[in-house]
């Protein structure tokens, strides 16, 4: 113990750094110059644990593999258990769970074999964990319980702590939270009493996600930055990525999206430097749901994509577990029964002759009643395998009519969401020689078109309400009604004017309840006076479009700011305008210049939307509804589309 004291004190101090070729290279050479095999073993077994624990795997494993060597060639079987401990710890940061498990499993034949039991219940509580992360919640208890039982016994109050903190993260998994913050607390009081400091970073960083999943999130960013000081004291990469990615899911369940994207950041570009392959899916997920918060669709396709790969190459490697542990667990029991295998032959050829007849016997009637048994076995099968399919059938007809029962729930929805749009009777009666090109992403969309006449003013818009199907139309539902009545009700022509009393109402009726609603509306908004030739816009994020007859295309922009709650609203302004004869106005959506397509799967953006617009102005309207359908469809291919579409096209 005094000599991997001393060697730890050695390598802290002297010019080892992890990050530097050189520097390994001396410490594996002052390792490999000590003449004692122990001592030698004893050192190549610190350094593969500092290796790990500073988040240096490849050196780790390369460290193990020489301190094996060692171990194995003079016997010494203790520390070859310790190595395998090591390295099977590794293996688990690197999501190699098999490999990880069959480490273990050797380690705890060892030490089961020389009766180690500090050693025994280390790789027994590592055994848990590797069931934790693959969510076998019962055998990962019975295994850290194991480990806690004999850690006891052996008053080991540093595993005593670890044991603890293992059941406690069982539970939290299970989102058993007092339980869980239970166990972590009792183990973080024994890391006090110790005054050991390493264990206490887990403490704390555990009490943090329980409060964290408990919603108070207060105690959780309290205990989480505790943490992350104590891992950035100890250089500990892999503990570093995990805090800041805690925190970054502490920051994006308040809604500071802005602190939670630099964290996550911060924590997936040292995932990637230590090739942590959870800590990378974590990041990459959560950044994808900020992106779309935000709507910055590509970053997160982007995130997704990436999120996905890393799954999928966790998932392969755990398709492979369940044979793994099969083979393990024979390799594992296999040194007892060929022990018992030969014990039993030499009892054998000294009875054989003696209890011939008897055992020639006694294996008739087993035999006859292994028949008995398994045709009464057999036939119990038979009849519930009857009965299951009978009552999966029965599953199966209910599955099929509620869904039914959704579907026409929908159309229905559809059907009532079409009422509310104007008809095509009143669109030629109030409208010019116009188009309206109307896409929904599902059965029912958040966008909606909306006209209305007030003494000789005509009103017309394209909105965009937040979501789409389901949700975006029970809002399109609430931010139309809120339309009509800013004109209706309250006579208002201007269409800022409109904007203003429409955000109000929105407002207003999001916040009867004490649940925090942050939904509203994209939308473009003119007002035309065929008497006098003005024309009124305002707009909220969607631009209004104006081709003149000289085929220049002139872009009014929008107040960037939706119509809903907004922390720096700004009322919105009229823009005056004076329309000709033959110009083209245009009002839209950002369904169709988001949409993913092409040979590289791009968006279409706006320029090229502005481009397509610009070729097809001089075609009569319904043609030009039917270019844009066209090069739409082309141009998402196979591909799913990602949001409604609206495009009023008139012809003043």
């Amino acid at each position: 113990m005094i000599v991997r004291i001393l060697l730890f004190v050695f390598l802290l101090f002297s010019p080892f750094a992890f990050c530097k070729k050189e520097a390994i290279d001396t410490a594996y050479a002052r390792v490999n110059a000590i003449q004692s095999p122990e001592k030698k073993a004893k050192a190549f077994n610190s350094l593969t644990e500092l290796s790990w624990r500073y988040g240096n795997y490849n050196k780790g494993i390369f460290y193990g593999n020489a301190g094996l060597k060692v171990s194995e060639k003079y016997k010494l079987h203790k520390i070859t258990g310790a190595l395998l401990n090591n390295l099977g710890i590794i293996y688990d940061y690197k999501g190699k769970y098999p490999t990880a498990l069959s480490h273990f499993f050797k380690a705890l034949r060892i030490q089961e074999k020389i009766n180690d039991q500090g050693g025994k219940a280390y790789t027994l509580n590592n055994i848990g964990l590797i069931y934790s992360n693959e969510k076998n919640f019962k055998d990962a208890l019975h295994y850290q319980r194991r480990s806690l039982y004999i850690r006891k016994s052996i008053n080991d109050q540093s595993g005593v702590s670890s044991s603890y903190n293992n059941i406690g993260i069982i539970y939290l998994l299970q989102e058993k939270h007092k339980l869980a913050l239970n166990n972590f607390k009792q183990s973080l009081k024994i890391d006090q009493i110790l005054k050991d400091t390493i264990p206490m970073m887990d403490g704390y960083n555990n009490i943090g996600i329980c409060y964290m999943n408990m919603k108070q999130y207060d105690s959780a960013l309290f205990y989480l930055t505790k943490t992350l000081e104590l891992r950035e004291h100890y250089k500990d990469l892999l503990g570093i990525a995990k805090a800041e990615t805690n925190i970054g899911t502490v920051y994006e369940e308040t809604g500071q999206f802005k602190k939670a994207k630099l964290a996550f950041e911060r924590g997936l570009s040292i995932a990637n430097e230590i090739g942590s392959i959870e800590s990378m899916v974590y990041a990459h997920t959560h950044l994808e749901k900020i992106a779309v918060l935000e709507k910055d669709f590509k970053t997160a396709y982007t995130n997704s994509v990436k999120a996905v790969r890393l799954q999928d190459s966790i998932s392969n490697i755990s398709n492979t577990r369940e044979e793994t542990e099969i083979a393990l667990k024979y390799k594992f029991d296999k040194e007892n029964e060929l022990k018992q295998i030969k014990q039993q032959r030499k009892d054998l050829l000294v009875q054989r002759e003696q209890e011939k007849a008897k055992w020639f016997i006694v294996f008739l009637i087993v035999f006859v009643l292994l028949i008995a048994f398994f045709s009464y076995f057999l036939f119990k099968r038979w009849k519930i395998a009857k009965e299951q399919a009978s009552i999966i059938e029965s599953q199966k007809q209910l599955v099929l009519e509620k869904n039914t029962e959704i579907l026409d729930s929908i159309a229905y929805a559809k059907r009532i969401q079409t009422a509310i749009l104007p008809s095509e009777s009143l669109r030629k009666e109030l409208l010019p020689p116009h188009f309206i090109v109307y896409e929904p992403k599902d059965i029912v969309a958040g966008d909606f078109y909306w006209i209305e006449q007030l003494e000789n003013w005509t009103l017309v818009a394209a909105a965009d309400c937040t979501g789409h199907g389901v949700p975006g139309a029970m809002m399109s539902v609430v931010c139309h009604n809120a339309l009509n009545r800013s004109v209706r009700e309250y006579g208002l022509l201007l269409p800022g004017e409109i904007l203003d009393k429409t955000r109000e109402l929105i407002v207003q009726e999001l916040s009867k309840s004490n649940e925090q609603v942050n939904d509203g509306m994209d939308i473009s908004l003119c007002a035309w006076n065929k008497t006098t030739q003005q024309l009124h816009w305002s707009g909220a994020n969607n631009p209004l479009w104006i081709i003149r007859q000289s085929g220049e295309l002139e872009e009014i922009k929008p107040l960037k700011q939706p119509i809903g709650k907004y922390d720096d609203y700004t009322k919105f302004p009229t823009h005056e305008l004076q329309y000709q004869s033959g110009d083209l106005l245009y009002l839209f959506t950002d369904g169709y210049s988001d949409q993913f397509g092409g040979e590289s799967g791009k968006k279409f953006k706006s320029k090229n939307f502005k481009r397509l617009l610009e070729s097809i102005a001089s075609m009569e309207m319904d043609q030009q509804k039917v270019e844009l359908l066209n090069m739409f469809h082309s141009w998402k291919g196979d591909l799913e589309q990602v949001d409604d579409i609206c495009i009023i096209g008139l012809k003043m």
